[in-house]
């Protein structure tokens, strides 16, 4: 029976995860093989995105001819550094070579799970397949039991939009003087959020806002004793900074403001910086 030479093969597949053995056959010689090759797969039932899962493949020639095949891999969204037998699977496909009737080659598949866009399943699917083009490996006759699904439960809690708030204040905290103020707002949840809104009030010994730094494309204003604006979407990890400078008008002692921040879908958050 003639076969693709180990060039030809490995020019379809790229960089494989799999040396392939050389045979004397040549393209011009070749003929195509019938057999039914099919896949099963066993995988996790539940994983946290970002944890190392393996994933146990069986390939079985069911036919009466000897082929290769092309196990393609489509795991969830975000996966990385999956590796066959400790070598990278740089193209999502494995080569099984020569597989003869009645055997069955046993792959496991290692990689980090991706979230797939923090969904509450994480699919992943396994395609024996005899390639494309001019010289498939063989021609399939019984595409029935060519694909394996996997679904793995996503065990991460999924945060919606989540707004946190910190400050500091710096500078001189004298009658007369300005010091500053700095409120720094970030989504810590896995959602982006919709249009959130900031307010703040200042301690009575600490009235007088001067200047507000951080607002471009924001709605809203302040005056001498709070502010009052309303910001765009924030993603997921993203952080806002607004600036105050605040003149001081009584004695030290009780510097500072009161901050709340919510709305577009995440929870109120409070900031008091007030001593």
């Amino acid at each position: 029976m003639r076969r693709l030479t180990s060039t030809a093969i490995a020019t379809a597949l790229g960089a494989t995860a799999l040396l392939v053995p050389a045979t004397a056959a040549h393209a011009d010689e070749y003929e195509t093989i019938q057999t039914d090759i099919g896949v099963t797969a066993v995988g996790p039932d539940s994983a946290t995105p970002g944890e190392w899962v393996t994933y146990t493949l069986k390939v079985t020639n069911w036919g009466n001819s000897a082929a290769s095949s092309i196990v393609r891999l489509a795991l969830p969204t975000g996966t990385t550094d999956a590796t066959y037998e400790e070598r990278p699977v740089v193209t999502s496909q494995v080569l099984v070579n020569n597989l003869p009737p009645g055997e069955t080659d046993t792959l496991k598949i290692t990689a980090n799970i991706g979230s797939h866009g923090n969904a509450k399943k994480l699919p992943a699917s396994f395609r024996v397949s005899p390639g494309e083009g001019d010289f498939p490996l063989y021609r399939d006759t019984n595409p029935s039991n060519d694909t394996a699904n996997i679904v793995t439960e996503n065990t991460k809690e999924v945060v919606g939009a989540r707004l946190s708030l910190k400050g500091v204040i710096r500078g001189a905290q004298w009658v007369g003087r300005t010091h500053l103020q700095k409120v720094t707002i970030t989504n810590t949840g896995d959602r982006p959020t919709h249009e959130f809104r900031l307010r703040g009030s200042m301690h009575p010994k600490s009235k007088g806002i001067v200047h507000v730094k951080g607002v471009q494309g924001a709605n809203g204003s302040f005056h001498a004793a709070g502010l009052n604006y309303s910001f765009p979407a924030l993603k997921p990890g993203a952080s806002r900074v607004i600036t105050l400078a605040i003149r001081t008008v009584k004695q030290p002692g009780g510097f500072g403001g009161k901050y709340q921040v919510g709305g577009g879908r995440a929870p109120l958050a409070e900031l008091d910086l007030r001593g």
